[in-house]
């Protein structure tokens, strides 16, 4: 299923991959994308959720799973890189260039994530800056503004 919220924006292009079965896209209200990739389908029952006021600049790349078994030797029947649920993404959340989001990742409420980061693990606080590879918190307490620094000042005073 894909699901585009009001106001969905598009300056580039998208690539969705929903194969498996009950697999979920959903963008909430007022979103803004370059162009991107999103990875759902290759495993069944996956979602990628991503909130409301969610901006993303060039190449940015969702993968809710894998696309291939990681197993041990030792149990060569069980993956031990399965999915459990796919990608969440809070609303008003910035995303820069070239980003990376792996499966099982949270990224929550008003963050930002640097440009260039691979993000592959979920414990991050809302109202933070995410960056690097692999992705951490490099600042907190902040939040952003879609307008340029110059207007945005102009704004405020």
């Amino acid at each position: 299923m894909l699901y585009l919220g009001r106001s969905f924006k598009c300056r580039n292009s998208i690539n969705i991959n929903l194969g498996g079965i009950n697999s979920t896209v959903c963008f909430g209200n007022n979103c803004n994308v370059g162009n991107m990739s999103i990875h759902a389908g290759d495993e069944n029952n996956l979602e990628v959720l991503i909130g409301d006021c969610f901006l993303a600049a060039l190449n940015l790349e969702m993968r809710a799973s894998d696309g291939h078994t990681i197993y041990s030797l030792d149990n060569p029947g069980t993956a031990i890189n399965k999915p459990v649920f796919g990608i969440h993404v809070g609303r008003h959340v910035w995303a820069g260039m070239n980003v990376f989001l792996g499966k099982d990742v949270i990224i929550p409420a008003d963050c930002i994530i640097g440009a260039g980061s691979l993000v592959t693990r979920r414990a991050f606080s809302p109202n933070s800056v995410i960056a690097g590879t692999p992705a951490t918190v490099i600042k907190t307490n902040v939040n952003w503004d879609a307008q340029n620094t110059e207007k945005f000042e102009q704004k405020k005073k």
